[in-house]
């Protein structure tokens, strides 16, 4: 619920919203956590408000990116959010509107974020761009919570794969990293669980893959693919590995792995029936994720040219294969 009452501001008095934080909301970051309650205010404007000091948190100025706490009241002008928006309610005839479980995606998910770009562990399940029938995407959330300040993807992750995403803050620094990415100077690991008999503890696969449709395959006249994996822990048939894309191709770890005959636990894309069956004894019930993790990246910061070293935290599901086999990162 929304309570209002009067903000004196010299001698005039406004009305104010108030609300206060839950325990679910505990630990959001006070730009994010507005956008999820107020979707259809401009986060320019939003930020605007919590720079001259219009939005506060108990009663004090706070900076946008203050951390709140359950049970703190933030007070704004009752009059820039709707009592429809409230909680994150979509606005009718807008294709889509961040809720405040986004925001929280957002913030938790962070890895890394300065002035220049946005790295995010992205979650399962998460289309990095809208297409293919789905509303809910990164790119759309972003839109929708940063406005014309969106971020902007400079490379891709399939959807159901986790990890390391890199976004840009503005149209420069979006060039200086995708400029990384299209010269292969970026150093990227990712993490798998393939089922099969391992053909030694480390290997190199050099197997040209085509783009057929919405799939990937190897083929002679497709374009030069390079992939370099090794060994890192195993229960019975299943192994954990670490994988290399030395080039970028479409599904290539997926492709490549499963050529050797190192199908992926969860690729309902590209497995088999063994994957299908060794899945399930992971998950007994429900969806069986895809174990491919984007765990490191090693890039150059656009602005400064530090290198910076990135790691995401590892997903559930990879975490448990993870402690099941022994490994420890």
């Amino acid at each position: 619920m929304v309570n209002y009452r009067p903000f004196k501001k010299g001698k005039a008095t406004a009305p104010l919203g108030e609300l206060k934080i839950t325990e679910s909301e505990d630990g959001q970051r006070l730009d994010r956590w507005l956008k999820g309650m107020f979707a259809d205010v401009p986060y320019i404007g939003l930020q605007k408000l919590i720079r001259t000091g219009k939005v506060r948190i108990n009663g004090t100025k706070a900076k946008a990116d203050a951390r709140l706490a359950t049970a703190d009241v933030v007070t704004y002008p009752a009059d820039f959010g709707e009592q429809d928006v409230v909680r994150g309610k979509a606005r009718e005839g807008v294709a889509y509107q961040a809720s405040s479980e986004d925001m929280a995606m957002l913030d938790e998910c962070t890895v890394y974020e300065d002035d220049a770009m946005l790295v995010l562990n992205k979650p399962a399940g998460l289309p990095a761009q809208a297409g293919g029938g789905q509303v809910r995407s990164l790119d759309r959330i972003f839109d929708s919570v940063y406005g014309e300040k969106a971020p902007k993807l400079v490379h891709r992750l399939d959807r159901e794969t986790t990890g390391l995403i890199v976004c840009a803050k503005n149209r420069t620094m979006a060039a200086a990293l995708t400029a990384q990415f299209a010269a292969r100077e970026t150093e990227k690991t990712y993490l798998s669980v393939v089922v099969g008999k391992l053909p030694g503890k480390s290997g190199e696969i050099t197997a040209n893959i085509a783009k057929v449709g919405p799939f990937a395959k190897v083929d002679k006249k497709g374009d030069v693919a390079h992939t370099s994996w090794r060994w890192l822990a195993s229960d019975g048939d299943l192994h954990l590995l670490a994988c290399v894309p030395h080039t970028g191709r479409m599904n290539q770890l997926r492709v490549h792995l499963e050529h050797i005959g190192l199908p992926m636990v969860g690729d309902d894309k590209y497995g088999n029936a063994q994957v299908k069956e060794v899945g399930k004894t992971l998950h007994a019930s429900g969806k069986i994720p895809l174990y491919l993790h984007a765990w490191k990246l090693v890039i150059a910061h656009p602005k400064t040219g530090e290198a910076l070293h990135l790691e995401a935290p590892l997903p559930e599901h990879v975490a448990a294969f993870a402690a099941r086999s022994g490994w420890k990162a």
